[in-house]
């Protein structure tokens, strides 16, 4: 998916709670068009009193280049770092046809979750290994969060197998068991081990984002901090600056994708 991003703003600051034309110090606009982005995530949270370290999702972008959070109270941002991940593996020289004749097994847990896999001869091309798995892990009911079916095996976009937990962090697990067929592990160029997902790591240098005060008569009674920023970053931690108050955010990523988007979901 590709996203085309226009940004305009208009900025205008006056003397004596004014905005008259006499009365402007500054008067200033910028537009500013983006249209090489190919995602965006977007969504909502609310951060209780003094929450901080709360991870801004990604979703399938990797690196943002368009950053805009609103907030109904104060904030840290805080670029860099990394997201959490979740486990994932890729095939490596796996080879089709596969030449399976039927009855092999690839024998996994998704986050402690099993699922078998058992092949059969018509499973020779990476499209029918693909489905084969997702069907296979649909049964063993593995889902994503807030409990949404979702697929476990993709195209990495090298005409490679993926395989991948719904889940990020340590708990995101990955695990490839003996008890898959050899032929399995040289046709899929897999191979038996554990692979665990990462927690998110801190940024540095937070931008602290007030709520801007009004005192002109008639004023805006709801209005918000927030920030837009063309920014490019792998990862956004927030702070909730209330100690006292939950805040709520709105927020929207656009960058660019890890990969190709998946083949089979």
């Amino acid at each position: 998916m590709g996203v085309r991003t226009n940004v305009d703003l208009t900025f205008k600051v006056g003397r004596n709670n004014s905005l008259k034309a006499g009365d402007l110090a500054f008067d200033g606009a910028l537009s500013q068009l983006l249209d090489t982005l190919d995602h965006v995530s977007v969504g909502t949270a609310t951060l209780v009193a003094g929450e901080s370290n709360y991870v801004v999702p990604f979703g399938d972008v990797f690196q943002a280049r368009l950053v805009y959070v609103e907030a109904s109270g104060p904030f840290t941002l805080t670029p860099g770092g990394l997201q959490a991940t979740g486990a994932s593996v890729d095939g490596a020289g796996g080879t089709y046809p596969t030449g399976f004749v039927g009855g092999e097994v690839l024998a996994l847990e998704i986050d402690n979750v099993t699922v078998t896999v058992t092949f059969t001869a018509a499973d020779q091309s990476l499209s029918d290994v693909i489905n084969r798995i997702n069907s296979a892990a649909a049964l063993a009911g593995i889902s994503g969060p807030g409990s949404i079916p979702t697929t476990i095996a993709r195209d990495n976009g090298a005409s490679q197998l993926r395989l991948l937990s719904p889940t990020v962090g340590v708990a995101s697990e990955v695990d490839i068991q003996v008890a898959t067929t050899a032929s399995v592990l040289t046709a899929l160029g897999l191979t038996v081990a554990v692979t665990n997902g990462a927690e998110a790591v801190p940024g540095q240098s937070p931008l602290i984002v007030s709520v801007p005060s009004s005192s002109a008569a008639g004023g805006p009674d709801n209005v918000k901090a927030f920030a837009l920023l063309t920014l490019q970053t792998s990862g956004l931690t927030i702070d909730n600056l209330d100690s006292a108050n939950a805040i709520t955010l709105t927020y929207a990523v656009a960058g660019d994708l890890l990969t190709a988007p998946p083949t089979a979901c």
